[in-house]
């Protein structure tokens, strides 16, 4: 089991767009991405040959617009974030780790994915090997 942080608002994942024939990704997307796999690398994860189960615990800000009270209520776990899509977010980690930490996300055969409210934000990764390919 290896674990790592990636300190920073959590970005979701977005489709490609299109400058006439030439598709590109969003610039957030691509830096967002490049910080998961530099985090992986930095942690030393190893990249995993067979099939593995990936837990990611997403810390998202509280809107400025809370009010202190519900501030409080939130870091509490009295509600949830519903600002960004789960699977998104999820998405845009599974991607950025293919090469890193698996060979490639058609071995991830177990995900387990959190949202929640935090003053630091920042998205914890556990991936574990479960079996072989």
């Amino acid at each position: 089991m290896t674990q790592f942080t990636v300190y920073g608002k959590p970005e979701v994942w977005q489709r490609a767009r299109r400058n006439g024939k030439q598709y590109y990704t969003h610039a957030t997307q691509e830096k967002y991405q490049k910080a998961v796999a530099w985090s992986a690398r930095a942690a030393r994860v190893p990249l995993h040959q067979g099939l593995v189960a990936v837990q990611i615990l997403f810390y998202l800000p509280i809107p400025s617009t809370v009010t202190k009270k519900a501030s409080r209520e939130a870091l509490e776990g009295a509600w949830a974030p519903s600002q960004k899509d789960l699977d998104n977010l999820a998405k845009n980690h599974l991607d950025a780790l293919n090469e890193v930490a698996y060979v490639d996300d058609r071995q991830v055969v177990r995900l387990t994915l959190s949202k929640l409210y935090s003053t630091e934000p920042r998205a914890v990764v556990t991936i574990t090997e479960i079996g072989v390919a």
